[in-house]
């Protein structure tokens, strides 16, 4: 199904997710957060596949995309994002 004509989810449904992407959200769960090529290097044959499930489980309200100035994008679990000045 083209993800324009996904239903809408509510955050946190894990209805209809891929066992991959649910390993990929255990695997951000354990390390606490990732960047995309740290999750594809792990668990996919591609950064662009890694990138796409991180952004469906983003979609599905399961994880959030950070970025702080200079560095690459940070997946983590909602709810464990650390303040800029943690870093």
């Amino acid at each position: 199904m083209h993800p324009e004509r996904m239903p809408r989810r509510e955050a946190g449904d894990l209805a209809g997710l891929t066992e991959r992407q649910l390993w990929s959200l255990s695997l951000i769960a354990h390390h606490g957060d990732l960047n995309t090529q740290q999750v594809a290097t792990l668990m996919f044959d591609s950064r662009p596949a890694a990138a796409r499930d991180l952004g469906t489980l983003t979609k599905a309200g399961l994880l959030v995309r950070y970025v702080f100035p200079g560095t690459p994008a940070i997946w983590a679990t909602t709810g464990s994002v650390p303040r800029a000045s943690s870093c």
